[in-house]
């Protein structure tokens, strides 16, 4: 839920600072929330917005691909101190 100032800040965040096509960072929402557990998103498409009941506030609808997260493992690369990586 938006209010009009809000509608404005994401569609300037889409069609301005990202130029439809950039890439941001956000939370990772597969993962716990912490302030490491960050992922690359992009949009998918443009955001639409629907009137709500509630007066003055509307329905933000955003489509997000998600390209990587930042602070992944990868699961084939275990190694320790007397070991180098298995992959």
């Amino acid at each position: 839920m938006v209010d009009r100032a809000g509608m404005q800040v994401l569609e300037d965040f889409y069609l301005l600072t990202l130029r439809r096509v950039g890439r941001f960072y956000w939370r990772d929402f597969r993962k716990p929330a912490a302030d490491d557990n960050v992922a690359v998103y992009r949009f998918a498409g443009r955001p639409s917005f629907a009137p709500t009941a509630a007066p003055m506030y509307w329905k933000a609808t955003m489509q997000l691909e998600r390209l990587t997260t930042v602070n992944g493992h990868f699961l084939l690369d275990f190694y320790d101190d007397t070991t180098w990586p298995t992959t």
